[in-house]
């Protein structure tokens, strides 16, 4: 019975150790250090088996040498071979017999070659061992060689299984004694590790989960060996004993702090959110903060109408490309509208605001993707920054931008058709900052408009002087105009009239005079009106101008009919386009004619075609005030505008002038046009003026064709208000023609 319990508690015990890696390694440890043992001393052996399988065949093949009688004549050194070839178990493979010169006397099939230097040895042929060696003999009184080579694969397969042998006894042995081994050390080592192992996980849990010590009961302290292991299962009692207090002190002082932490939390959760709320003002105020200074900046540089930079985005983005240390290659297209102004006064400036964001919108998809930079340097003017590679492609946006005015925009009903004139500087080493690039380009574009506008123009360093010169022209005649200083609008005498007659070639007889303005510079001296007319038409100064031109000629006529009595002498006074906008104009004029007690009869204004077509509408209007009035109406170049007889229709003329330009082509085709428009007037009730009227031959031709009236130098020059009233004292009551 009592054995039975031992083979139990074994066989659990050994179930134990067999799930126990320290048992499995201590086995194979044992098992691989005899097997080691064993194999070191088994290789000694197997080179023995060797060596005595060799002497035995050298054994067999000496003793059958001893029995042969070498002396006998017969006996031949076939005979040899044959004898020794059919001893037993020697796996002879071949056998070859040389003289002591090297010369074959006889051999098997197979020829063992000579080698006076071998003794014996094993080589390899052919995936297979063979054992040679040499003996040496005296047959029939001559020394011979003998070479015998034995086959060793018998031999192998007898080591090898010999091997095969030994090593199945030493693993039987190595099992066994692995096995005893692991039953001595069983209660000695291993169970008594698991056991502290066991001890350890359950101290491990019982530490985390904070169990009183004095419930932990511990196998491994059954353990009653004095050794080693011992002293380890002693010290891990003392150590788990001070683990334990010192985690119940620490236990407390963690609750403790769990206990402060709560307390912190709850303060810091109380500042924290005092502390956000004010956070999120603050935030508030930065981000409001952020929002104005992003839009100061945003209109700091850029213009609130069109949403385009402005001014001071394009002087920094020029500067920092004259800065930049790289190829310079870019250039500046300046462009107002033309007489943007007139769409203004005419049609408002809510409207003239929606015409500039149309333009901006309209520009501005013909340099998508382009990378250049569009901006608005105020009113109708606006800018391009173009970075190039060639300046021929800044010619293509202009032509572009150019081009594209040509399509009418259409804003709040109305159909407008506006052109543009652009001045292009191109960036030269002589350029220091933004502002006179600026400034060259905006030169050129006004060379532009004095050149007919809806032009492009290109600025050269040559060219600046007289561009400056036409801008201090300008400026001197905006001086000089502003020098009215009264209601009368007197001004000062830098501007004079002249007085070209006109000739009636019914009566041969004055008719008339035509009022022509002179500016007298102070410096310059006589500027044609060619110069300074377009500069004050398109500045505005010509109002002034224009009112005291009509004033003017009007007392010089009173002063005329003072002197030579009660003339009808006639005075034709030009009125520019711009003047028609002037919804006074008609009450000035007839106020100064009752002032001055003249019939509205005796003073003609004459426009040309262009003035009536830029203005037609206000022009309508204005003309049928002034023809109530009795003033008289002339259309002035008639034939070089736009479209003529439309306009006849329109409106209420008294008069035709015909350009000077048909007068002298009268010998190429003149004659026939002249006539035609002779004919044309008569069938309106119009008279006809001729300008230009040079020669006796082009008076004959114009009397001949029954046109009304002419001027020119065949009949006088313009005249001075002097020379003039001599022309009328020495014409007065005489035929001129």
């Amino acid at each position: 019975m009592n054995a039975f319990k031992k083979i139990q508690s074994f066989l659990k015990n050994f179930k134990i150790i067999s799930h126990s890696g320290l048992a499995r390694q201590i086995v194979f440890y044992i098992f691989l250090n005899i097997l080691v043992i064993e194999l070191i001393l088994l290789i000694p052996s197997i080179q023995n088996r060797e060596n005595e399988m060799k002497n035995h065949m050298r054994e067999k093949i000496d003793l059958t040498l001893q029995n042969i009688d070498f002396e006998n004549p017969r006996f031949s050194p076939n005979d040899l071979l044959s004898k020794i070839v059919n001893i037993p178990k020697t796996d002879i493979d071949a056998i070859s017999l040389y003289d002591s010169n090297g010369v074959l006397l006889s051999s098997t099939e197979k020829i063992i070659p000579f080698n006076s230097t071998m003794t014996e040895g094993i080589f390899t042929f052919f995936q297979t061992e063979f054992f040679l060696h040499k003996i040496e003999l005296t047959f029939h009184n001559e020394k011979v060689i003998l070479f015998i080579s034995h086959d060793l694969k018998n031999s192998q397969n007898e080591i090898r299984d010999f091997i095969v042998r030994i090593l199945e006894l030493v693993a039987i042995i190595s099992i066994f004694v692995a096995l005893g081994t692991l039953i001595i050390l069983n209660n000695i080592l291993i169970l008594p590790v698991l056991e502290l192992r066991k001890d350890l996980n359950r101290a491990g849990n019982s530490l985390i989960k904070k169990d009183k010590k004095d419930t932990m009961e511990f196998v491994s302290t059954k353990y009653n060996q004095t050794n080693e292991l011992r002293e380890v299962i002693d010290t891990f009692r003392i150590m788990y004993n001070q683990v334990f207090d010192e985690i119940q002190k620490r236990s407390k002082i963690e609750e403790r702090l769990e206990e402060l932490n709560l307390e912190l939390e709850r303060r810091v959760t109380d500042r924290t959110l005092e502390l956000q709320n004010i956070n999120r003002k603050l935030r508030v105020e930065i981000e409001e903060r952020e929002i104005i200074e992003k839009l100061l900046r945003y209109n700091a540089y850029h213009d609130e109408l069109t949403g385009l930079g402005n001014r001071l985005l394009l002087i920094e983005s020029i500067n920092n490309k004259i800065i930049e240390k790289s190829n310079k290659r870019f250039s500046v297209l300046l462009f107002d509208i033309d007489n943007f102004k007139i769409v203004n006064d005419s049609l408002g400036h809510g409207l003239g605001n929606k015409i500039l964001i149309e333009v901006s919108l309209r520009i501005k998809s013909i340099l998508e993707g382009s990378g250049s930079l569009l901006v608005r340097l105020g009113g109708d003017e606006f800018t391009i920054l173009v970075d190039y590679t060639n300046q021929d492609e800044v010619s293509a946006i202009a032509e572009k931008i150019s081009g594209s005015m040509k399509i009418p925009f259409h804003v709040e009903g109305h159909e407008i058709f506006i052109t543009v004139s652009i001045g292009i500087a191109h960036y030269f080493d002589e350029y220091e900052n933004a502002e006179d690039m600026i400034r060259d380009a905006d030169l050129v574009m006004y060379r532009a408009k004095e050149l007919g506008k809806a032009r492009i123009e290109y600025y050269d360093f040559k060219m600046r002087e007289q561009i400056l010169d036409n801008l201090d022209l300008q400026t001197e005649l905006r001086k000089s105009v502003r020098n009215i200083i009264d209601l009368d609008h007197t001004i000062s005498n830098e501007f004079f009239l002249v007085y070209q007659p006109i000739i009636n070639f019914q009566t041969r007889k004055l008719e008339g005079f035509e009022a022509l303005i002179r500016w007298q510079h102070p410096k310059r001296g006589l500027v044609s009106p060619i110069q300074f007319i377009s500069k004050a038409e398109e500045s505005g100064d010509i109002i002034p101008l224009g009112y005291w031109i009509i004033k003017t000629a009007c007392n010089q006529l009173v002063e005329w009919k003072k002197k030579f009595g009660d003339i009808n002498t006639q005075i034709s006074v030009n009125l520019s386009g711009r003047q028609l906008r002037e919804n006074l104009l008609p009450r000035l004029i007839i106020g100064h004619l009752q002032k001055n007690n003249l019939k509205p009869s005796l003073l003609k204004l004459e426009l040309t075609e262009s003035a009536i077509v830029e203005e037609t509408q206000i022009a309508r209007k204005m003309f049928l005030e002034l023809k109530n009035i009795g003033i008289k109406l002339s259309m002035d170049d008639f034939g070089t505008g736009y479209s003529s007889l439309s306009y006849l229709h329109q409106f209420p003329f008294d008069t035709i002038k015909i350009d000077q330009s048909f007068v002298n082509r009268m010998e190429n085709g003149g004659r026939e046009i002249i006539k035609t428009i002779i004919t044309m007037a008569k069938s309106l009730g119009m008279d006809v003026v001729a300008e230009g009227v040079e020669t006796k031959e082009q008076k004959d031709k114009l009397i001949e064709l029954d046109c009304h009236f002419g001027q020119g130098y065949y009949f006088s020059r313009p005249l001075t208000a002097s020379q003039a009233e001599e022309f009328i004292r020495e014409n007065l009551n005489k035929n001129i023609v």
